[in-house]
């Protein structure tokens, strides 16, 4: 590799500070400096540290996955969506579902013909009252594994762990989130471990208007109401951490995209070390990125589409294992032509763009 020094001279913050100003025709650097929703301020120019240097990679949960396939082209499928729905979107793009529809008797006939072990099956997890529907997602599971293992086109060899599954269970969906984090660590020692149990949703709560760092931090906070109750009933923290997933909410910002992605696995290696998790033993994160609803535009729905594609663009660069646009025109009712120009644009990243083929590009060289 060539040295930079055989070019460049030796550079330092003062000269990169002088630089600018000369360029702003004598404004201060620190005018470039910018305050979020949060009060952070976010300054144009760090300094390496050594910190920096030293931190582990903030990887997805499947790297060799990652550069051979890219990530989960995640589509939403709303209530009502049927097996042709879903054969139509697996045709054009999508290598991962989530379906609102969580009916454990209908959940057979819609997944006729799907290979379960060609993709990623998840689901909504708001099944309503937490004491009503408990046995529901159960149920759900049971019957997922069973459509794996009986279904026309499915390996005759096949496993369960050959299925990845998402089963979604939201335990702060709604009141009640104690009955439905008992649910999902009854699930866990029959749990393969490609199959994520619970998820703790922080696109929802953007969508209702937290802000990054808030909804980073209902997250973590959420995945440690889950550690703390898996622990009290008995199980290893590091069992019922390879069941969870996180969903973060994508920005019309694409820097900021990135930088909750990174910050997520972040927090989540940290929480995981103050429980004496050892970095060797620590199970992978899990992450969904979906495009938040704040952004979208009902007057100018066609700008939609710029920004799905910026926010999208965030998440993959910033290493979600999943990611979930929506329809420029979902506020009006979204069709299935915008529905597909999303996937297009991922399979596109991934395909020519080869976005997928670089593990945590915004962690710099070294």
């Amino acid at each position: 590799m060539t040295e930079t020094s055989t070019y460049f001279t030796a550079a330092n913050p003062s000269d990169w500070s002088a630089m600018v100003e000369k360029v702003l025709k004598g404004a201060s650097a620190d005018s470039l400096a910018r305050r979020d929703e949060d009060g952070l301020v976010t300054h144009a120019f760090y300094p390496a540290t050594g910190d920096d240097a030293d931190a582990a990679p903030l990887l997805p949960a499947s790297p060799a996955s990652r550069l051979t396939g890219g990530w989960d082209i995640c589509q939403p499928l709303a209530h009502g969506s049927s097996n042709d729905d879903i054969l139509d979107v697996l045709a054009s793009g999508a290598t991962a579902l989530s379906l609102a529809d969580t009916d454990p008797q209908t959940i057979s006939a819609r997944l006729q013909s799907v290979v379960l072990s060609a993709i990623t099956i998840g689901f909504e997890g708001g099944f309503g009252a937490a004491d009503d529907h408990a046995n529901r997602y159960s149920d759900l599971y049971v019957a997922l594994l069973r459509c794996g293992e009986s279904g026309e086109d499915a390996p005759e060899d096949m496993r369960p762990e050959d299925v990845q599954i998402d089963l979604g269970i939201d335990p702060f969906a709604g009141s009640g989130h104690r009955a439905r984090i008992t649910t999902g660590l009854g699930l866990v020692h029959q749990a393969a471990p490609t199959h994520r149990l619970m998820r703790v949703d922080g696109w929802a709560r953007h969508n209702q208007g937290l802000t990054a760092a808030q909804e980073l931090g209902f997250i973590l906070a959420g995945m440690a109401e889950i550690l703390r109750e898996g622990v009290a009933s008995g199980a290893e923290v590091t069992s019922v951490a390879s069941h969870m997933s996180a969903r973060v909410a994508l920005t019309g910002d694409m820097f900021e995209a990135i930088a909750k992605c990174r910050a997520m696995r972040s927090l989540h290696a940290g929480m995981l070390a103050a429980c004496g998790v050892s970095r060797s033993d620590m199970p992978a994160l899990y992450l969904q990125g979906f495009g938040g609803l704040r952004m979208m535009s009902v007057l100018d729905a066609e700008v939609n589409m710029l920004r799905t594609t910026t926010a999208l663009l965030g998440g993959a660069i910033g290493g979600a294992d999943a990611l979930a646009g929506f329809g420029h025109d979902l506020l009006t009712g979204e069709t299935p032509a915008s529905m597909r120009l999303v996937r297009m644009t991922q399979a596109m990243m991934v395909a020519e763009s080869q976005l997928a083929t670089t593990l945590d590009p915004a962690a710099g060289a070294p």
